[in-house]
């Protein structure tokens, strides 16, 4: 019998010559296990554990039922009580795998057909943080895409069309007319010398290039990586808001991520795009990390919010700001996520961004919190410089320079 320091040595070895008996999967789930997501969670371990001794086949339900809640067929909703915690495991197990670097993931997948529940262990997924960052589209709530169709005003004398970055109704005809004479009927009657119902027709005629390009690398990915068909509507002409809806544009043009900001839930937000200078952005009650990573725009300070965007040049490079926000539907437990930005490549690049897997890993364990989850509520501020090289209609990577979660 050993003691003393030659003791402990002895212990070390025999955990360790233990250790080695233990193949990488039961390995995996002591980690596992051995979180506090789990040790807090008694009976999410105890199924964790269940399932691993028989990792070998698929467990029926009756027989989580019976052998780890002690439940049996009589009790009422049992099936339901199954079907709910091992969505938490599943949920747990995604969590755990966002916040380490371990070569092998462990996976629940969903029931197969009359057989069962099975542990899957496979090579780490490089996508896997884009699949966090989206998870909560990929609930019970399908995702919608909602994009914006610019407000246009053709001009029946000289055949042209007008854009008014200010005006942007949610419908075409006197509404339309009724905004833009608010706004610049003055000049514009002075100019024409008519009404402006006599020389304007609103239209809707194009949408931006980088919304639809956003379209299809989000379209795509859903599709691909999550297996779910995503719908696409104009913001004008959607009925009802449905779903888990992910808005594309600027506050100007998308009335509905003007609506979500402005409501009593969407107030919480610090970052918005600037009410009336355009391509600039108001940080309120900016910290100085926040304001250091706007080094490279103009910044200016107006009591509680800083001002940062770049004035307009001749040069074809630029720099421009992208907000994304994140909450819950007011009244549901439906997500909303907005990108939004008045320049039409930026809200490509962070589509790109999203859904890349070296450019959002580091904005998933940004704001995960302790457990590996996300907040439901959060924003991030992004940098895309439009034109690098001089290659118009081009833009660099967007690079993730601040954010804030609640």
């Amino acid at each position: 019998m050993r003691s003393g320091e030659e003791g402990r040595f002895y212990l070390a070895d025999f955990k360790k010559a233990a250790s080695k008996e233990k193949t990488p999967e039961e390995l995996l789930i002591d980690d596992i296990l051995s979180t506090s997501a789990f040790k807090k969670a008694s009976l999410r371990s105890k199924l964790l554990s269940y399932l691993s001794d028989h990792r070998e086949r698929y467990v029926p339900s009756d027989e989580i039922m019976t052998q780890v809640f002690g439940l049996t067929e009589a009790h009422l909703k049992s099936e339901e009580r199954v079907r709910e915690r091992t969505k938490d495991l599943r949920d747990a197990l995604e969590e755990f795998d966002l916040v380490t670097d371990l070569p092998q993931v462990c996976t629940l997948p969903n029931a197969t057909q009359g057989e069962g529940y099975k542990l899957r262990f496979d090579p780490r997924d490089p996508l896997s943080p884009a699949k966090v960052f989206w998870r909560a589209h990929l609930g019970k709530y399908p995702p919608i895409l909602v994009y914006t169709e610019p407000m246009f005003f053709y001009d029946i004398v000289t055949g042209g069309y007008m854009r008014f970055l200010d005006v942007n109704p949610e419908s075409i005809g006197e509404t339309a007319i009724t905004e833009l004479d608010a706004r610049h009927g003055a000049e514009l009657r002075k100019q024409y010398g008519s009404s402006l119902e006599e020389r304007l027709r609103p239209t809707r005629i194009y949408v931006g290039l980088g919304e639809v390009a956003a379209l299809d690398i989000l379209g795509v990915w859903f599709s691909q990586k999550a297996f779910i068909h995503v719908a696409k509507e104009a913001s004008d002409r959607i009925a009802v808001l449905r779903g888990s809806p992910i808005l594309l544009g600027g506050s100007r043009t998308n009335k509905l991520i003007d609506s979500y900001l402005n409501c009593e839930e969407g107030r919480h937000f610090g970052y918005r795009l600037h009410e009336t200078k355009f391509k600039f952005v108001s940080i309120a009650n900016a910290t100085e990390a926040e304001k250091s990573s706007l080094a490279k725009f103009s910044i200016t300070q107006e009591g509680e919010y800083t001002h940062a965007g770049n004035m307009a040049t001749l040069s074809q490079v630029r720099d421009r700001l992208v907000i994304v926000h994140r909450m819950l539907v007011p009244g549901s437990k439906r997500t909303v996520t907005m990108i939004s930005s008045e320049a039409t490549l930026g809200i490509r690049q962070v589509a790109c961004a999203l859904t890349e897997k070296d450019q959002v890993a580091p904005i998933v364990k940004a704001l995960a919190n302790g457990d590996g989850s996300l907040p439901n509520s959060f924003e991030l501020l992004f940098s895309v410089r439009i034109a690098p090289g001089n290659m118009e209609h081009e833009a660099g990577d967007a690079e993730f320079i601040a954010y804030r979660k609640y």
